[in-house]
């Protein structure tokens, strides 16, 4: 358990920021912010008390079904939260129900006996998360705990933003970054998503008791913190969106728009393993025109299911999209469909 001490002048940033609902980041500490609430008020758990800092978040995800633990039994808000219960967290959060019936395996280390199979499946669909190579296989590491700029380059994937911050330049990001005295510890692939969530304000960064401003980036995140960044970052925004119900599972949107669609697969003249936006090609891998649709964006498509728009190809123009299926045969059987209901998710 980490307990960290900040000097009073923080602690005033960090309350009025809290109490403005700007952005979301991280927050723990000895010296955690005051409550509002009734000392005498009950705990859904026994290890959260009513003065808690994160309380309300984590009682409100608790609502949400978020957590695999019940009502009175201890929520371990100091234990680093695992990769599993963070994607579980986040689909729960933004209002994404895996398809029942998925039945396939993309990593070594996650099978369908798993309580977390069909939210780290449907993640992978959504490019949420890619997992992690070794040899010829692909492995999820559902146990491992996630470190703070882990946890931003999943959420920045979660919002739709990953290519936002892709495409942001190197010496913009290391300006937004130069008043973090430790932003040479970000890893190459977490500079621009935390850039990116800094000038957001999901990341907020601490100042230290010597006055500077620091980031972290290699600290583990508990069980707390990302109920708390999840709940203020990912599910906030999901009350602005639409919903409608399809075969029994709520999709939340921002519009829907009707599209001519097509399917592809690998084996065919041009196509190859790996998309525009260099991710590895799988079911919910679409093509699109990135004028009209950008990369990144999470999709529902009518009669196919969730979706990122991760590729492009010379014929996908305006209000066209291609979506890749596992097989030659899947893609001879689309075929070409006209007016397909496509819903935008982020």
């Amino acid at each position: 358990m980490r307990l960290y001490i900040r000097n009073v002048i923080f602690l005033i940033m960090m309350i009025s920021l809290v109490a403005a609902g700007s952005g979301f980041g991280f927050a723990e500490g000895s010296e955690e912010p005051p409550s509002d609430q009734n000392e005498e008020e009950s705990s859904v758990f026994p290890d959260v008390d009513p003065g808690y800092w994160a309380k309300e978040d984590i009682e409100a995800m608790y609502q949400l079904g978020a957590f695999r633990v019940k009502e009175g039994e201890p929520f371990r808000p100091y234990d680093p939260v695992t990769r599993a219960e963070f994607i579980h967290m986040m689909l729960v959060a933004k209002g994404i129900t895996p398809i029942p019936g998925m039945v396939r395996q993309s990593f070594a280390d996650v099978t369908q006996d798993d309580w977390f199979y069909p939210y780290v499946e449907t993640a992978y669909s959504l490019g949420i998360t890619n997992g992690k190579s070794s040899g010829e296989n692909r492995y999820f590491k559902p146990d491992d705990p996630m470190t703070r700029q882990e946890v931003i380059v999943m959420a920045i994937r979660a919002r739709g933003d990953f290519w936002t911050a892709r495409s942001m330049n190197w010496q913009k990001a290391s300006q937004i970054l130069s008043p973090f005295k430790d932003q040479h510890q970000l890893a190459d692939w977490g500079r621009k998503p935390m850039a990116l969530a800094v000038q957001v304000k999901m990341a907020r960064g601490y100042q230290e008791e010597d006055g500077s401003l620091t980031l972290r980036p290699d600290y583990l995140t508990t069980r707390a913190e990302a109920a708390s960044f999840i709940y203020r970052g990912i599910y906030k925004p999901r009350q602005e969106l639409q919903k409608i119900e399809i075969d029994g599972i709520p999709i939340f949107y921002k519009e829907v728009k009707s599209m001519e669609a097509t399917a592809y697969t690998t084996g065919e003249t041009g196509v190859g393993y790996w998309t525009a936006t260099d991710m590895y090609v799988r079911k919910g891998i679409v093509a699109v025109d990135p004028n009209v649709i950008p990369y990144g964006t999470h999709l529902y498509v009518e009669n196919y299911g969730f979706a990122v728009a991760a590729d492009r190809g010379s014929a996908i123009k305006n209000n066209k999209i291609d979506l890749y299926v596992p097989t030659l045969q899947e893609a001879y059987q689309f075929g070409r469909q006209y007016d397909v209901k496509v819903y935008i998710l982020d």
